[in-house]
């Protein structure tokens, strides 16, 4: 049903995000990477988005081994803090994850991904879950909201009825769930799609 190693040539979901998101988002990070290099220096943009990106794969890790095992796991002081503000809603979400970090991939419209979590608590769903220094809004997380559009749509290639989405995102003192409309989404993510393969093909 699901795949272990996806087709390594077709494109990731977020990396056609990210070559096709708004000029304004692309301001935004440019700002970030302005701030980040005048704070710690040259390169230091990229250094914190390897710590982030580091951080966020073991709080995966964390989430992954209660969801097997039932023991809160290890993790350092700075990563307690979200465990403990997301507590509650990993605790319901354990009995119905049906599996983690599952490879899909949609061959007809020609993108691969990996889906955090797979969960059946009344529907197939799908779930991602992010990490956060603070607070988000929910205007900046549209392109998330793309993201696990494009998973369902391929999961359902595969032959699984996803009928929703959700997306947790942990911050050190909140911790956010967002409920996605795949159908209102979908034309968003087919726009998306398409503009990279025409940049592709250009």
């Amino acid at each position: 049903m699901f795949i272990k190693d996806p087709n390594p040539n077709l494109p990731r979901v977020t990396e056609i995000l990210r070559a096709t998101e708004s000029e304004e988002a692309r301001d935004r990070l440019r700002k970030w990477q302005h701030k980040m290099d005048k704070i710690h220096g040259p390169g230091g943009a990229d250094l914190a988005s390897q710590e982030a990106r580091e951080k966020g794969t073991h709080f995966h890790t964390y989430i992954e081994q209660f969801i097997d095992s039932g023991i809160e796991p290890q993790m350092p002081t700075e990563e307690q803090g979200r465990w403990n503000a997301g507590r509650e809603i990993i605790q319901a979400f354990k009995p119905h994850i049906y599996a983690c970090e599952l490879g899909i991939q949609s061959s007809l419209l020609g993108y691969r991904g990996t889906l955090d979590a797979l969960a059946f608590p009344n529907c197939p769903q799908v779930i991602d879950w992010k990490t956060s220094k603070r607070v988000k809004r929910e205007s900046w997380i549209e392109d998330y909201k793309l993201q696990v559009t494009a998973y369902a749509i391929a999961a359902k290639e595969m032959g699984i009825r996803i009928q929703g989405a959700q997306i947790i995102i942990f911050s050190p003192k909140r911790c956010q769930r967002f409920i996605v409309d795949i159908e209102h989404y979908t034309p968003q993510w087919l726009e998306r799609l398409e503009r990279y393969k025409a940049t592709i093909a250009a």
